[in-house]
C-alpha cells in the first residue's frame, strides 16, 4: 500500500483427529479467516519474485506398498482390529513437482463387520469376508523425495457392503533409498476415518524421462 506497508489475508481449513485408532472419535474442524498489516523496515523495494514453472517430465514408475494399520470400530466395540492393504500403483510424472497415479487395492478392514453396522450380520464373520477390491486415481504433490498424496477409489468387491461405494486415501510417502519408498496414509470413508496404515514400497521405475 505505502513504502514501508503491506496487507495480507489467508484462509485455512483444519481438521484433527485420532483416526480411528480409539473412539469415540468426533474430531474437530475448523475454518480459519485472517487479515493482516506488515510494515516493512527496510526502505529499499522489496525484491520482485518470479514464478517459474517445474520442469517436465514423462518419466513412469509401478510402486507395490504394503500397509498395516490398527482401528477400533465402533463406539461400543472397545476391541482393536487389524487392517491392511496391498496396493499397486502406476505414477505417470508430469513434473518435476507432480504426479497422477492410478492402480488397484487389496483391502483387509478387520473391524468392518462392526464398522458398517450391518443388521444382517449376525455373530463371527470369516476373517476373508472382511477384504475388499477396489481400483483407484490419485495426485502427488512431490517435494524432494517427499510426496503428499490423495487418492479416490470405487470397490470393486465387497461381502459387508461399505457405507459408500468409494473411499478416499490421503497420506505421505518418502522416499528412502531408490527403490524403497515408506508409506503414512489414512483409509477412509468419505469423511470418516476406518484405519491409519503404515508400509513400506518398492519402486520399479520402467521408463526414463525424455523430456
Amino acid at each position: 500500500l505505502l513504502d514501508h506497508w503491506s496487507v495480507y489475508m489467508f484462509g485455512a481449513l483444519n481438521h484433527m483427529s485420532n483416526g480411528a485408532l480409539k473412539k469415540p472419535n468426533n474430531g474437530i474442524n475448523t475454518v480459519t479467516l485472517g487479515m493482516g498489516t506488515r510494515y516493512h523496515f527496510r526502505s529499499e523495494k522489496l525484491p520482485d519474485v518470479d514464478t517459474r514453472e517445474a520442469p517436465a517430465r514423462n518419466n513412469r514408475d509401478i510402486q507395490i506398498f504394503l500397509n498395516y494399520g490398527r482401528s477400533q470400530a465402533n463406539d461400543f466395540n472397545f476391541n482393536i482390529y487389524s487392517s491392511g492393504s496391498l496396493s499397486l500403483n502406476y505414477l505417470w510424472y508430469r513434473s518435476a513437482k507432480s504426479a497422477w497415479s492410478a492402480g488397484a487395492d487389496f483391502i483387509y478392514f478387520g473391524g468392518a463387520p462392526y464398522a458398517y453396522d450391518h443388521p444382517e450380520v449376525d455373530g463371527y464373520v470369516p476373517h476373508l469376508k472382511r477384504t475388499f477390491a477396489g481400483v483407484f486415481g490419485g495426485r502427488h504433490w512431490i517435494m524432494g523425495n517427499t510426496s503428499f498424496f490423495v487418492q479416490v477409489g470405487a470397490y470393486l468387491y465387497s461381502y459387508l457392503d461399505p457405507q459408500q461405494p468409494v473411499y478416499p486415501r490421503l497420506g505421505i510417502r518418502h522416499r528412502i533409498t531408490d527403490r524403497l519408498v515408506g508409506n503414512f496414509s489414512v483409509k477412509a470413508s468419505f469423511f470418516r476415518s476406518e484405519f491409519i496404515e503404515l508400509g513400506l514400497g518398492y519402486r520399479i521405475p520402467y521408463k526414463k524421462n525424455s523430456l
